[in-house]
């Protein structure tokens, strides 16, 4: 095992940890003694890796960044609008959980951040979006992730009464074209 190797397996049984303990206790309570605890390894090795709990909780959030973007790869960038309900149900079986806990973190400013510049970023290079200002472009994102988190949620509350692919169509259309073209959603 190369030294890159080590340290990449020695960091992720610390995130693995954190992660285990983030499960039942709120982010803000937990101690770098919880981690270490529930690794197996002693704190001396925990801060050769480490500078803090905040690197460790940055580490986190960036992998859960880097998995949340390579399950919507196929959306966000080929927009395979198609994929977009798979892309949700294997977020919603790996990375919900993890996504949601960071959210709430430090009232989620930080996470939410750093995940809406990685879908600014995918986004570069699409015609359509590199026209509008900066100012709307980070509308566009903000919308778009408000409507399409909101959707999902609304259709695992009511998966026994609405396929998510009519959700999703109903929500695509009138978002391109507007509630006054379209005939509402049939209930």
């Amino acid at each position: 095992m190369t030294k890159e190797e080590r340290v990449l397996a020695v960091k992720s049984v610390f995130i693995e940890a954190f992660w285990s303990v983030a499960k039942n206790k709120d982010i803000e309570k937990i101690k770098v003694d919880d981690i270490v605890k529930k690794s197996g390894y002693n704190r001396a090795t925990f801060y050769r890796y480490f500078k803090d709990l905040k690197q460790l909780i940055s580490e986190f959030e960036e992998h859960i960044i880097k998995c949340t973007i390579d399950i919507f790869r196929p959306v966000l960038i080929d927009h395979n609008y198609s994929y977009f309900r798979e892309a949700f149900i294997n977020f919603d079986e790996t990375l919900s959980n993890q996504f949601s806990t960071l959210s709430r973190y430090n009232q989620g400013f930080s996470f939410s951040s750093r995940i809406k510049e990685a879908i600014f970023k995918t986004q570069k290079g699409f015609p359509n979006f590199e026209k509008l200002d900066d100012v709307n472009k980070n509308v566009v994102v903000e919308f778009i992730l408000g409507v399409i988190r909101h959707i999902y949620i609304f259709y695992k509350q009511n998966e026994d009464k609405y396929s998510f692919d009519e959700l999703f169509n109903s929500t695509k259309n009138y978002l391109s074209q507007g509630l006054g073209k379209l005939r509402l959603f049939q209930v």
